[in-house]
């Protein structure tokens, strides 16, 4: 039996935890001082320091999930999952990004192991770079060739994009909670909202990443003849409808479409862009910073968070504007 509770208690340990509700707790003990007393004294000197539980959110952890009863309480969408299932925090940010779910792809980047110290003191720390790539792989040309003659050199089908997340941009968020709102809920509810809430922020800031890297890569006006051009599927292409409006219509079947083109609306760009979005992706940390700062003696609460993101564009020939 102590061999079981010892398995038991290890494979615990190493399961993937959301850490929110426990840095609630954490937070609402922490003091805003630290007192500094010697060995052998009665007194000593007392220096302020914030009142704050730091931890990860880590995508590949499973998402909070509520009781049926306190689930009830909620809007459907963010409750409704098939029965028996668990959702990860990342499928839930792809689920909430709107470039994602066109086919644009989320990839969430571990963080550099820590430096290693040479045996020689003299030496510097060996440091790690995580440098990896997004890669798409479009079909390979053949063309007709002569008796005696070279054949002709195409463009290389593959594209790649380089992923360095330590380089990427760096976002971050704050907002606060009252004590009497903590009051009113469960830590098991505020741990639900808070991650739901920080779930549909990474969403929107996918989003926002990815249009504002194909913005800026200057795309042409869509035609079909242009994307016929490009050798893609018509049910490939999928518009992104900003916050304009350009070109966007909604038929006698009730459909979005902008030039023709299924289409979602999108409040993180201006511009109707239209693309063939397995072709792109955006890069995250796989661990978000979180933190929870108790700002005063009355237990107001603020929650922050930072990340690291930027988009991975290799092929931005395969997007358009609707006009």
């Amino acid at each position: 039996m102590p061999e079981l509770l010892t398995d038991l208690n290890r494979a615990l340990s190493q399961s993937p935890q959301t850490p929110i509700a426990t840095l609630l707790a954490s937070a609402r003990r922490q003091l805003g001082f630290a007192d500094h007393i010697a060995a052998g004294m009665d007194e000593g000197s007392r220096t302020a320091k914030p009142a704050v539980a730091s931890g990860f959110l880590r995508l590949a952890d499973a998402a909070p999930a509520l009781a049926t009863d306190q689930a009830r309480g909620y809007e459907l969408a963010a409750t409704a999952r098939p029965a028996g299932t668990t959702q990860t925090l990342s499928l839930q940010v792809m689920e909430a990004s709107r470039t994602m779910r066109a086919g644009a792809r989320l990839v969430s980047v571990a963080d550099a192991p820590e430096p290693v110290q040479s045996t020689n003191p003299s030496a510097p720390p060996a440091l790690y770079e995580r440098v990896s790539r997004f890669t798409t792989i479009e079909r390979a040309t053949f063309s007709p060739v002569a008796d005696g003659s070279d054949v002709t050199v195409s463009p290389l089908p593959i594209k790649t994009a380089q992923i360095n997340i330590g380089d990427a941009p760096s976002h971050a968020l704050r907002f606060e909670i009252t004590r009497a709102q903590q009051k009113a809920k469960t830590d098991a509810e505020l741990e639900f909202e808070i991650s739901r809430s920080l779930v549909l922020g990474l969403g929107a800031l996918c989003d926002k990443v990815l249009l504002s890297a194909i913005a800026a890569s200057t795309p042409a006006n869509f035609t079909l003849a242009l994307a016929a051009a490009r050798g893609i599927r018509f049910a490939e292409l999928q518009a992104i409808v900003g916050t304009a409006g350009t070109a966007a219509a909604v038929g006698q079947d009730g459909a979005l479409r902008a030039n023709g083109i299924p289409a979602e609306l999108s409040d993180q760009a201006a511009a109707t862009v239209i693309g063939a979005w397995s072709r792109c992706g955006v890069a995250v940390n796989e661990l978000v910073q979180i933190h929870f700062e108790r700002r005063n003696v009355t237990g107001l609460l603020a929650v922050t968070a930072f990340v690291n993101a930027h988009a991975l564009l290799p092929a931005p020939e395969f997007f358009w504007l609707a006009a």
